[in-house]
């Protein structure tokens, strides 16, 4: 499901809804969706994947830290060829809220992050990564925006960071994203920095 649908750009902007510009808009909705997920270094539609960890390398202590954020998790396995850590043997982090970054072995557990015979690929998870199941309402209104400033982009070749009406009553726009879609983005951008 992408970030914002067409349908979505059309309703905020002042486009002609024929089948040219439809085909456009949806091409610009998943460059956009590209643009933003590059920004802020993570991805707003989650999807079901298995990703390998290192059992030395991504491990701290008990803790495996995630390069990616989850929402959710189906399936732990160890690298000793555990084929499944049960979920009683370890909670999330963070434990009361979302997206996950890693997964800790509970105190009591008689299990520890280990391998056979090499760490590289040892541990698999199972989960739904992404930092959430839908992009949230401001990143919809980013894309929204954005692809709008994109399509006015292609009429554009001058090198402003604001918006400049001509003379003859022509609107130019600017080569650099809008503010109000940058700052959207940069909160997303900063909170990167407090996940791990």
């Amino acid at each position: 499901m992408a970030y914002c649908s067409a349908s979505d750009v059309f309703a905020y902007g002042d486009f002609e809804s024929d089948t040219d510009d439809f085909v456009l808009i949806n091409t610009l909705i998943a460059a956009a969706e590209k643009v933003i997920d590059n920004y802020v270094g993570r991805t707003f539609e989650a999807a079901s994947d298995l990703r390998y960890f290192d059992a030395g390398e991504d491990v701290a202590s008990n803790t495996l830290w995630f390069d990616e954020v989850a929402q959710s998790i189906t399936h732990v396995g160890n690298g000793d060829g555990t084929s499944d850590i049960g979920s009683d043997n370890w909670v999330t982090e963070p434990r009361n809220s979302k997206p996950y970054y890693g997964v800790t072995l509970v105190a009591n557990s008689s299990v520890s992050w280990t391998y056979d015979s090499n760490p590289e690929n040892a541990i698999v998870i199972d989960a739904v990564w992404g930092y959430a199941t839908s992009a949230p309402a401001d990143i919809k209104h980013a894309c929204i925006r954005l692809v709008n400033w994109m399509y006015k982009q292609r009429e554009s070749s001058a090198d402003l960071d604001r918006p400049l009406l001509t003379g003859e009553g022509v609107l130019v726009m600017p080569s650099r994203m809008p503010q109000d879609v940058l700052s959207i983005l940069d909160f997303y951008k900063e909170m990167e920095l407090l996940d791990v």
